[in-house]
């Protein structure tokens, strides 16, 4: 599982979302180099106190995030690029860019570097599913165009629901809402309701979530 920024966001808006990302993902989960600046740097100067609404958010989030699991023994890995990756970089970036109309100052180089990490891991370790956890659209579409699956916070938190029956489907459906405010997911692909994050589980496996799984 390789997590995104707008995911880490995602997930700080809301109550202890982000314990039970660490829990259920538990020695699976990583980020890539540019993802922990990107989150540290949205934690490192809180916004003026008539700052927007949003920048509050974020900055809380950030920091949220940064405290449950990018410290201590328990924080997520960082993934490093080898030398020999580096120049794969900008190529990924471009196609980000070219992809996505939201926002034409973004550098895209948080998710370049996931894609090209993941890539790296799935080639290492086929048996094994490497799913880029994002809220981009783009970076969805790149990563699939390399046979690597993508989900977004909302699945997430489906995916949590199925495994813990404490986080039902109005919980969700708030944390959702909140995490939505700040990192939003493309309108085609987002969840509509409490009764999106109904399990699905048949014969002992929930087919929305069966992508993330080892």
């Amino acid at each position: 599982m390789w997590i995104d920024t707008g995911v880490f966001l995602f997930a700080g808006t809301y109550g202890d979302t982000l314990d039970r990302l660490r829990t259920h993902y538990a020695n699976r989960a990583y980020l890539g180099p540019k993802v922990d600046r990107e989150v540290r740097g949205f934690a490192r100067d809180a916004p003026a106190v008539d700052a927007p609404e949003d920048e509050h958010a974020r900055y809380q989030a950030a920091t949220a995030a940064i405290n449950a699991l990018l410290l201590g023994p328990t924080a997520l890995q960082v993934q490093r690029l080898t030398d020999h990756e580096l120049p794969l970089i900008e190529p990924i970036k471009q196609q980000l860019a070219a992809m996505s109309n939201t926002n034409a100052k973004k550098s895209h180089g948080g998710e370049a570097e996931l894609i090209v990490l993941a890539s790296r891991a799935a080639n290492d370790r086929p048996d094994r599913r490497n799913v880029l956890l994002t809220n981009d659209a783009a970076a969805s579409v790149v990563a699939g165009r390399r046979h690597l699956p993508s989900r977004h916070g909302g699945d997430m938190l489906a995916e949590l629901a199925c495994s813990d029956a404490s986080l039902d489907c109005d919980s969700c459906w708030a944390r959702f809402q909140a995490g939505h405010a700040i990192s939003g997911i493309p309108t085609n692909a987002r969840q509509r309701g409490r009764d999106d994050f109904t399990c699905r589980r048949t014969e002992g496996e929930c087919q929305d979530c069966a992508v993330t799984g080892d």
